[in-house]
């Protein structure tokens, strides 16, 4: 079991199997309890959510960039309108 713990998923890994002197480890109680923090975390997590928000974050930014372009684009057809006037 030493072995291969550090290869192990401590979430799968049943706490009776782990060795004694490691359960008592304060370290090792830490990082159990992280990873398992961190394990509920990830199960929970709605990757819908996430692909709706970016989908949002996107739109608003192609909606930002093109206002900018439009706006550019008059701002350079009025210098060039100018430059003829006065050529």
């Amino acid at each position: 079991m030493l072995k291969n713990l550090a290869n192990e998923d401590l979430i799968h890994i049943e706490k009776l199997k782990v060795p004694a002197f490691l359960r008592i480890d304060n370290d090792v109680h830490k990082k159990r309890d992280q990873l398992w923090t961190m394990y509920k975390e990830y199960q929970e997590y709605n990757i819908e959510d996430l692909d709706r928000g970016m989908r949002s974050l996107l739109a608003k930014q192609v909606d930002d960039a093109s206002e900018d372009f439009f706006i550019h684009r008059e701002q350079v057809n009025d210098l060039l309108l100018r430059g003829d006037k006065t050529n």
